[in-house]
């Protein structure tokens, strides 16, 4: 069976072959935001972008650093649902401005979960959780 290519399609496949390759030209212009980067060793990342955390659900041990970073547009900020003592809260003298990083250990087992004010509820929006076990 042969494959027949129309002059239409050839320019489909010619225009899918631009994007695909600009997608990693050096030229100006936007740049992709990854969503997950290289933490250290016993870091684990978490990328806060407009609107939403990545990832949302995190597993980690109690010897574990949680890295969050800001790679929104937005500011942001990180409060503890239920709990106290960690988070980058809203109006804080360092902001969790776009670029920023904040570090948090849990030496407890269990589960944190935590939102960002500016853009959720505690069960709604930019939400994500922490799920702290012994290890």
């Amino acid at each position: 069976m042969r494959f027949r290519t129309t002059p239409r399609l050839a320019t489909l496949l010619l225009g899918a072959t631009v994007i695909i390759a600009g997608c990693g030209s050096l030229a100006p212009g936007p740049t992709r935001v990854d969503f997950v980067f290289d933490a250290g060793p016993g870091e684990v990342g978490v990328v806060a972008l407009d609107n939403v955390f990545r990832e949302q659900v995190i597993r980690v041990g109690t010897e574990d650093t949680v890295v969050f970073v800001n790679r929104g547009m937005n500011d942001h900020n990180i409060v503890p649902v239920g709990s106290s003592g960690w988070g980058v809260p809203r109006g804080a003298e360092d902001r969790f401005t776009r670029g920023l990083t904040y570090k948090a250990q849990f030496d407890q087992p269990g589960r944190y979960d935590y939102y960002c004010t500016i853009h959720a509820t505690p069960t709604r929006g930019m939400i994500g959780s922490i799920i702290v076990e012994e290890r």
